[in-house]
């Protein structure tokens, strides 16, 4: 990722509010990847590690992201971050925990 924002020199500082965001975009993707593979899986493991990973972005967004992002960036972030989380929280209702049949 950095490479892609800063070219071949590395040590700089962050160019851009749009490099700031895609670390969490991208850490949370990786979340929601272990989410998938833990609920194919059936794993309580990597469901857990992925929570765990979710909560870290989520306080980075909150903490630093929104702090340092301006303008539309920060709408960006709240809303995508919001869009994921309700989707997290679906997939937990859903497929986790799921409704027990009425009985007529």
């Amino acid at each position: 990722m950095r490479r892609a924002f800063a070219g071949p020199e590395l040590d700089g500082p962050f160019e851009s509010d749009a490099e700031w965001y895609v670390y969490s975009a991208v850490w949370l993707v990786f979340a929601l990847a272990l989410l998938t593979v833990g609920v194919v899986r059936r794993s309580q493991t990597l469901r857990l590690a992925s929570a765990l990973i979710a909560v870290l972005v989520v306080l980075k967004v909150f903490l630093l992201d929104l702090a340092g992002l301006g303008g539309v960036w920060r709408a960006v972030s709240f809303i995508g971050l919001g869009g994921v989380l309700i989707g997290v929280g679906l997939v937990y209702q859903r497929l986790l925990f799921p409704k027990p049949a009425a009985s007529a």
